[in-house]
């Protein structure tokens, strides 16, 4: 038996953080233990730092799985090294945090402290972490089947997008679109400018024939994996997403998973598939099988697991 402390920033159903601890208790011979650190506290994150050790002694861990994980100090990575604890990062806003957040100098000294390094961007798998010295691994984001379900629900929306207002998907493709429901962000532009859970947004899809995912990030223009990407298509339903790096390794283009990369491709795309029915359903079921044989957050870490032996 193998104990995986797994340092999360959520534990809301259906996030992928929760993905992630409900992977590691399904696969045989594993307990797995969360730690909730959210970044937005009152107090110092050495609270954190104190308790990941107090955990790490009182569980006896054999690993620690941090998903991001920015709490963490780089001396509480090191006292985890010493004392024989396989440490490992999962980063999953790659190459964002790695070169434009506040504190991407303090992230890139840690990942180098980390035994293990996966990320979801291979951008930032085959450029950047090697300039770093750092031989990180690909780990797409997976599926839960607790919560990516097909809820069989009638479909009342033609065309949705769940997520923020980020300028470049604003301003290229949001703005300029026609008869789409907008979900999730304080935009005037948004019809239903609200937090949307996690749970809601697996409801909104299934009530959707189009799904709409952009792969943007806030400050550069750097295309990546977002989770909705896997977590939609997990969910049986259609996804036409703006092309990433990571496209045609994880789908099957066109049959498993549509893509554009050009307002007027996206808009001939939206027209094409809400006339097609049966092609469009057809897509869906094909990524469906591919997600739930390939991605699940089992399956997914069950190869993280293999990497450690």
């Amino acid at each position: 038996m193998k104990t995986v402390l797994v340092i999360t920033e959520s534990l809301e159903p259906g996030n992928f953080h929760r993905g992630v601890v409900n992977g590691f208790r399904q696969i045989k011979d594993i307990e797995s233990i969360a730690l909730y650190c959210p970044r937005d506290v009152s107090f110092p994150y050495s609270v954190y730092n104190e308790l990941i050790l107090h955990k790490a002694s009182k569980f006896k861990i054999d690993i620690l799985f941090a998903i991001q994980a920015e709490a963490i100090g780089i001396n509480t990575i090191k006292t985890l090294n010493d004392r024989g604890i396989k440490t490992v990062i999962w980063n999953v806003d790659d190459p964002f945090l790695l070169f434009h957040a506040n504190n991407s100098k303090i992230h890139r000294g840690k990942c180098r402290e980390y035994q293990y390094v996966y990320s979801t961007n291979i951008e930032s798998i085959n450029r950047h972490y090697p300039k770093l010295g750092i031989k990180a691994k690909f780990l797409p984001f997976g599926y839960d089947p607790v919560f990516h379900k097909d809820l069989k629900l009638p479909k009342k929306f033609d065309t949705s997008f769940v997520g923020s207002s980020f300028h470049n998907r604003t301003q290229n493709y949001i703005s300029k679109i026609k008869n789409i429901d907008l979900f999730g962000c304080k935009n005037k532009l948004w019809t239903y400018p609200y937090r949307v859970t996690f749970s809601k947004m697996i409801e909104i899809a299934n009530q959707s024939k189009i799904n709409l995912n952009f792969s943007d990030q806030p400050s550069n223009s750097v295309r990546c994996l977002k989770n909705r990407v896997i977590e939609i298509i997990g969910a049986g339903q259609f996804l036409l997403s703006e092309d990433f790096p990571e496209s045609n390794r994880l789908f099957e283009i066109d049959k498993e998973l549509v893509i554009f990369n050009s307002l007027k491709e996206l808009t001939e795309k939206i027209n094409y598939y809400l006339s097609h029915n049966k092609e469009r359903e057809k897509i869906a079921r094909a990524g469906y099988k591919k997600v739930k044989e390939n991605y699940s957050y089992k399956k997914l870490l069950s190869g993280v697991l293999e990497d450690l032996k």
